[in-house]
C-alpha cells in the first residue's frame, strides 16, 4: 500500500454492537473507513499501549479500509497482522501509521453521562468539597466502568469545556438578532445552569486549577 502521508484517526463508538467506528482522514482530503473490534478500539485509545503495537493495529486497519473486499465478514477485525509482523524501533521513525493522531469521538450516549454526572457533581465543587480534578477523575471512572471506555481525565475535562463553549456560542448568537441557534445539548445545558444565561457551573472553561482561580479572586473582594 501506498504511504498515505499525514492522518488523522478518529474512532466513535458504535453503541448497538460495542465495536468501533474507524476513519481515516488522510492527505488530500482522502477520508476511508472501516469498523474494529472494541477490544482494537481500546487498544489504540489506551495511552498505555506502546507504539509498535499501535502501529501495526493502525496498519492493518488501514489496509482494511482501503481494500474492504480482501478482508472476511466473519470478524471485523478478520486477517489483523501479527506479532511476527511488528516493526522495529528503528523503523517506527519511517512508519506514518506509528504516529497517527488517535481521536476519540464522543457519542450523544457517553456525553449525555458526561453531563449528568457533572450535574450531580458540581454542587459538591461549589461547596469546596471536591475539586474540578477529582472531579473529572471520577466522571472518567464512571464512563469507563458504564461505556467500557479507555478514557482519561483530560479527554473528559477538554469535552466539558468544548461543550460549554459551544453553548456560550449559541447564547452571544441569540441574544445579537441573528438567526436562532441550537445547542445539541440545550435541553441539559438549560436545567443544570437553571435557564439563566447568568448561571454558570463552577466547572467553566477556565483553569482546571481550582485553588488558583480562588487566589486570583481574594485580592478583589478586599478592595
Amino acid at each position: 500500500m501506498a504511504d498515505p502521508g499525514p492522518m488523522m484517526l478518529e474512532l466513535s463508538q458504535i453503541e448497538s454492537s460495542g465495536e468501533y467506528r474507524v476513519v481515516f482522514k488522510l492527505t488530500g482530503n482522502v477520508t476511508k473507513e472501516t469498523t474494529c473490534s472494541k477490544e482494537t478500539g481500546d487498544l489504540l485509545l489506551n495511552t498505555n499501549t506502546d507504539h509498535a503495537a499501535k502501529s501495526i493495529i493502525t496498519r492493518s486497519l488501514l489496509k482494511k479500509a482501503a481494500n474492504p473486499s480482501d478482508f472476511s465478514s466473519k470478524g471485523s477485525d478478520q486477517n489483523i497482522d501479527t506479532e511476527d509482523d511488528f516493526p522495529q524501533p528503528d523503523a517506527l521513525e519511517e512508519d506514518p501509521t506509528a504516529t497517527a493522531a488517535i481521536k476519540f469521538i464522543w457519542s450523544r450516549q457517553s456525553t449525555s453521562i458526561l453531563l449528568d454526572q457533572v450535574k450531580e457533581k458540581d454542587q459538591l465543587v461549589r461547596a469546596g468539597k471536591m475539586t474540578k480534578k477529582r472531579m473529572y477523575q471520577e466522571i472518567r471512572d464512571t464512563l469507563n466502568t458504564k461505556m467500557q471506555l479507555c478514557l482519561t481525565e483530560e479527554q473528559v475535562s477538554n469535552r466539558h469545556k468544548s461543550i460549554l463553549r459551544g453553548y456560550k456560542n449559541v447564547k452571544d448568537n441569540n441574544r445579537t438578532g441573528a438567526a436562532r441557534k441550537t445547542h445539541p445539548y440545550q435541553e441539559e445545558l438549560e436545567e443544570m445552569m437553571g435557564h439563566d444565561p447568568n448561571i454558570t457551573p463552577s466547572c467553566t472553561i477556565s483553569s482546571v486549577d481550582e485553588s488558583a482561580s480562588k487566589e486570583e479572586e481574594a485580592p478583589k473582594k478586599k478592595k
